[in-house]
């Protein structure tokens, strides 16, 4: 019975580990689209969304029956929470795809990138991938000290991320021709 269930939950882990690495090619081609915008690379991170959508749900389901047929003892539980936990990343990052395709579909063609931010965005996209990568990678080798380190990975998406807001806030202008929105303070005064 303990194999049974040991060969479902690797199956589950290796179908979550191949959504994953198809996400990984998908930030490669978010990367692409980020700098020249097509409507097959749109349409292509909108189906990669859907497949890790799906995969998502298929993972956290088999997961929930497998456990519920079985009596995970603690070592057993603490990976099924960890994939439950990866296949709910599976569905943030899916919508993240979503909301990307959305965007740059609303961008005209004729709009100049003066700030760079494109390049930025194509960028973190790159690191992104690099990191999901070595995330994989630590969790398939049950890597504590690897999986730490990437962690630390995000620092140079992280400033990359303040270059794109500090550049957006250029585009709109100085600071004092700047709408701001209200406060909850603002909004429980009225």
């Amino acid at each position: 019975m303990r194999e049974r269930f040991a060969d479902h939950l690797a199956q589950i882990e290796r179908r979550i580990k191949a959504a994953l690495t198809d996400a990984i090619a998908t930030l490669a081609l978010v990367a692409e689209a980020v700098l020249e915008p097509t409507t097959d690379s749109l349409q292509a991170i909108t189906a990669a969304a859907v497949r890790l959508r799906s995969s998502s749900r298929d993972g956290d389901a088999a997961l929930v029956t497998v456990s519920a047929r079985e009596a995970p003892v603690a070592e057993d539980l603490r990976l099924v929470l960890t994939l439950i936990g990866l296949a709910q990343r599976q569905a943030l990052i899916a919508n993240q795809f979503a909301l990307i395709t959305e965007q740059l579909a609303r961008i005209p063609p004729s709009v100049p990138d003066r700030p760079g931010t494109a390049r930025r965005l194509a960028q973190m996209a790159t690191l992104a991938g690099a990191q999901l990568q070595r995330a994989i990678d630590a969790f398939a080798d049950r890597d504590l000290a690897a999986a730490r380190r990437v962690e630390c990975d995000d620092d140079a998406i992280d400033q990359l991320n303040v270059q794109v807001f500090n550049a957006t806030l250029e585009l709109e202008g100085p600071p004092a021709t700047r709408a701001r929105l209200p406060s909850r303070a603002d909004r429980s005064e009225s």
